[in-house]
């Protein structure tokens, strides 16, 4: 009976190892040698209840989990934490709530040296007769010593009815239509009066003569002189104007040297410039003018 070779070390019989019967071809030969192949190569079926490749690891991972464990473990011979938070007290033992009440109490006792308040009715039989009491908190407003010198220091300083009295007189009232500090100021303002003079020879209305006064008050003219202090080119007007807006103003003509206007202006016939207004003269040539004004500030009619 033929013996073939599987791998380099294994001989086997076909009768014995294979389904081939005696005689068979060496193509039914090869077949059972592959099938045959086959069923080694096919990992053995473990009996129940062996240990896996996976149950292996896992009891290898929790051996050294508990290895771990162990060692963190103290020996006898070093030293064990204990807690005794949560120990039972023995029996009388004395609870947090206890010992609160023992030191309130404790806290409410006088010290040596110290007062101690006693409530209640106390009886002295030895108690003598004169007892000095100091006060050291008296009673707010109460009479004492240095109060009722203040007051006899107070009432000497007075004076009697015969004495001379002073008094102020500055918060009393004003009788009925008196002039105030304002009306007398408004007065003073519109009697006085301002000189001012000078000279011109630009054309137009130039800088300001007189500046102008606060709202509700007016330039008031009570005399004037204009003349011409040059030979006019042409007809040479000088006006005199209550702001620059004004489009009329008081025009004297200037035609030759030493002609203008010069005079006093009676009252009710004053020349009044306007609420606010400041007072311009205005050239309509360039040749020289000399002023003199006289005016007072007054309250606008």
């Amino acid at each position: 009976m033929p013996n073939f070779q599987v791998g380099s070390d294994f001989f086997f019989s076909t009768a014995a190892n294979t389904d081939a019967e005696p005689g068979a071809s060496a193509e039914t030969v090869a077949t059972a040698v592959t099938t045959l192949q086959t069923r080694l190569d096919s990992p053995l079926p473990l009996p129940t209840g062996a240990a896996t490749q996976s149950t292996l690891a896992a009891i290898q991972t929790a051996l050294a989990t508990l290895q771990a464990a162990v060692d963190s473990l103290a020996t006898q011979a070093e030293t064990q934490p204990v807690s005794i938070a949560s120990l039972p007290l023995p029996t009388g033992g004395a609870t947090e709530a206890t010992l609160a009440a023992i030191q309130a109490a404790i806290g409410e006792l006088a010290l040596p040296g110290e007062t101690q308040a006693i409530a209640g009715v106390v009886s002295v039989s030895n108690f003598p007769a004169n007892q000095v009491v100091t006060v050291d908190n008296p009673i707010a407003g109460f009479f004492t010593e240095t109060t009722g010198g203040s007051l006899l220091t107070a009432t000497q300083a007075l004076t009697k009815p015969g004495d001379t009295q002073a008094i102020s007189a500055a918060a009393l009232p004003l009788p009925a239509g008196a002039a105030t500090g304002a009306k007398q100021d408004t007065q003073r303002e519109g009697v006085a009066r301002v000189r001012i003079s000078g000279t011109r020879n630009t054309v137009g209305d130039g800088t300001a003569i007189i500046a102008a006064p606060a709202t509700g008050q007016e330039v008031i003219i009570s005399h004037l002189h204009i003349q011409a202090s040059e030979a006019p080119v042409a007809l040479q007007t000088v006006t005199l104007k209550g702001g620059a807006a004004d489009s009329d103003g008081f025009p004297v003509l200037c035609d030759s040297i030493g002609n203008g206007f010069s005079g006093t202006l009676p009252q009710g016939s004053e020349l009044r410039m306007g609420d606010g207004n400041e007072v311009f003269l205005n050239l309509t040539e360039a040749t020289g003018v000399t002023y003199f004004l006289q005016y007072r500030v007054g309250a606008v009619l």
